[in-house]
């Protein structure tokens, strides 16, 4: 037995009441503990090389004895019984806390993440937090803030604006909840914080404006590059158009045809080959005569 060379430990959905005869596992990196019967955190503090720690789904009530474990950069306390974030700041390191699912409730419960200066990832969902404005101020302030889960408490619901707020007040916010937050969205509510919904909606519409052209550009450079390999084997791009449209109107009935003659069919029989042939076939054939009927018509149109 070489307990030191472990690296990872798995002891979730053990029963375990307490942690213990952990000594001789001084090269852990990762510790699974998750689902238990853990009501506190103990004798891991020699675990001086633990970058990720599992412990949810216990019956913790604190955050402690933690402070040693200067490399711990993920750390999932979720589905616990936590009412107050406490030594987090103690961690370096630490980018990623999941408290999902405890028992926190205001602002006071989580100011200790605002000295967390690498935390980028905030698991908050399911828990009680509801005073809106100093939640958020909390939130706000913590500096490296990329990624956060609110959903499931009060505060998303009594909130105006929920997602704008958030997002104007996170500067680095790159995820919310169940959505990215890209560039579009930061820029709309820029625009909305200046004019409100209506200068929202025209930054919207140019938006929309702005890509249409780009698609629009786009496309003109393919027929370009198309027109270009066709000269190139000496075909007349003008001179195939009508063989195209035929080729679709031939298409087109085609499909239709097969149609017609299917439902004349015995119905028993008509069930079986819908699952074995039939129905797979309308699929191929309808999904081939769209995007014919979109690339060549959006071509001429271009033209």
């Amino acid at each position: 037995m070489t307990p030191h060379l472990n690296d990872v430990l798995f002891l979730n959905h053990k029963g375990f009441t307490r942690i213990a005869n952990l000594d001789k596992y001084t090269g852990l990196k990762t510790l699974w503990l998750e689902s238990n019967n853990l009501s506190k955190i103990e004798n891991i503090d020699h675990l001086s090389d633990l970058r990720c720690l599992f412990m949810q789904n216990n019956k913790i009530e604190r955050i402690e004895n933690l402070e040693d474990l200067k490399q711990l950069g993920n750390l999932n306390l979720d589905s616990n019984r936590i009412e107050k974030v406490e030594l987090v700041s103690e961690l370096p390191q630490l980018q990623t806390l999941g408290l999902a699912r405890n028992k926190l409730s205001n602002a006071e419960d989580i100011a200790e993440l605002v000295k967390c200066e690498n935390l980028s990832v905030l698991d908050l969902s399911y828990n009680n937090l509801e005073d809106s404005e100093s939640v958020i101020d909390v939130l706000a302030a913590i500096p490296n803030l990329r990624v956060l889960y609110l959903m499931g408490n009060p505060l998303p619901r009594k909130t105006r604006d929920y997602r704008r707020v958030i997002i104007s007040r996170c500067k680095e916010l790159t995820y919310l909840d169940q959505r990215p937050v890209n560039e579009k969205d930061r820029l709309a509510v820029e625009a909305w914080q200046r004019g409100g919904r209506d200068e929202e909606r025209k930054f919207l519409d140019e938006w929309a404006r702005r890509e249409q052209e780009k698609l629009h550009a786009n496309i003109l450079a393919l027929v370009k590059k198309r027109d270009k390999n066709l000269a190139k084997r000496g075909i007349d791009p003008q001179s195939i158009e009508a063989q195209i449209e035929a080729d679709e109107a031939r298409g087109r009935e085609l499909m239709a045809k097969l149609k017609e003659d299917w439902k004349k069919e015995d119905p028993e029989k008509r069930r079986a080959e819908s699952n074995e042939c039939m129905e797979p076939l309308f699929k191929s054939i309808s999904l081939c005569l769209e995007s014919e009927k979109l690339g060549l018509a959006v071509g001429r149109f271009v033209q």
